[in-house]
């Protein structure tokens, strides 16, 4: 029996999740309170490309938190993050225009919503620029060097990757480095934390859920997973994204929860294992409210790409046999989890939640949200 608390959030959610966008170009104002970009003090929390990397504070004074994932996908060969690298340099590197001295706040930190249950928390959002779902290990390998003119040589996502330029993969730093940091001005003192994110972020939020209840034993910690949902569908992510990555980042294996393998995936890359594993993944006592769909875009174009010259009566019975096994992998979590919620949508949509206005011009917007 869910308490009033949680009712109160899922029905404010549920209109969220359907409300139609701002037109292009079209970015709210935010004069109440803006978010400032902060530039991480420790030297070794690198990008992809080796830059320092950021995270946006919000300036409310609570000992209620909200700290965001940003997500942007994976690029699991080097070919694919060279090409990344050319296209949409921000999901790489914190030196891109796309990152200004300020953020307003939206959805879930839109501080001039009566409604938002989340208004009066202290809001931080981290960019993703480590292509690692935040589990990367890398660190200590600041003094390294970046070659831009190698990091240039895009030749398609499916050419030869050639020399690599020196990219790190740091997330697991990165965010761990920030949460101590942000320790300093009001994160130790919290009551209650709501680690968030969405696509990638999400899986990186799932595992960090542990650290933090560790680190904040005096704290609820709770979790809200937006589009992380991932499965591995005819082995199309296993093959495509996963074993790819992992055999190009060995860095992985470091984690208990990579090192144990669910359905063809690495514990750390499947959100139902992460689930179901309490002793490696969340916690089974932590509160998570999961928004998904029965049909996420992101995985459905990596099934259509995987299946050329698909009819379009074998492009339904795809839609229907994908829709299945989400249904499959939830069943399996609801009986297993009494603290789980679930918001479960039928759109062909991937993501629902944005966190700030840094996604809202066409030419930010990771490729899955156009």
């Amino acid at each position: 029996m869910r308490n009033r608390a949680e009712v109160w959030l899922l029905l404010w959610l549920l209109p969220l999740l359907v409300r139609i966008p701002a037109a292009e170009g079209q970015i709210p104002g935010c004069e109440s309170s803006p978010m400032q970009r902060k530039t991480l003090q420790n030297e070794t929390a690198l990008c992809n490309d080796r830059t320092r990397a950021i995270y946006y504070l919000g300036s409310a004074t609570s000992s209620r938190w909200m700290i965001f994932l940003e997500g942007g996908g994976v690029c699991p060969t080097l070919a694919q993050c060279k090409c990344r690298y050319v296209q949409e340099r921000y999901q790489m590197s914190s030196n891109s225009s796309a990152y200004g001295e300020t953020l307003c706040g939206t959805d879930v930190f839109d501080v001039s919503d009566v409604d938002n249950p989340f208004r009066e928390f202290r809001h931080v959002m981290l960019p993703y620029c480590t292509q690692d779902l935040y589990i990367g290990g890398n660190a200590g390998e600041a003094a390294g060097s970046f070659d831009q003119r190698t990091a240039q040589e895009c030749t398609g996502p499916t050419g030869p990757g050639g020399e690599d330029p020196g990219f790190v993969y740091a997330g697991s730093h990165v965010f761990t480095s920030m949460i101590m940091e942000l320790k300093a001005v009001g994160l130790s003192a919290a009551s209650e934390i709501i680690l968030a994110g969405t696509s990638a972020g999400a899986l990186g939020a799932m595992n960090h859920a542990r650290w933090m209840q560790e680190q904040f034993p005096a704290a609820t910690v709770r979790l809200l997973i937006d589009s992380g949902w991932i499965i591995d569908y005819k082995t199309i992510a296993t093959r495509t994204l996963f074993t790819p990555y992992v055999q190009r980042n060995g860095q992985f294996q470091r984690r208990p929860a990579c090192q144990e393998i669910y359905d063809g995936l690495p514990c750390c890359m499947s959100a139902v294992c992460m689930m179901e594993r309490g002793d490696i993944g969340v916690p089974a006592n932590m509160s998570v409210l999961i928004v998904t769909s029965s049909y996420d875009l992101f995985m459905l174009q990596l099934a259509i790409q995987e299946s050329p010259g698909l009819s379009r009566g074998g492009f339904s019975n795809m839609l229907a046999d994908y829709g299945g096994a989400i249904n499959q992998t939830l069943n399996a979590v609801r009986s297993r989890t009494a603290s789980a919620s679930l918001i479960q949508t039928r759109c062909a949509q991937h993501t629902y939640l944005v966190s700030t206005t840094l996604w809202r011009s066409a030419q930010l917007r990771p490729a899955a949200r156009r």
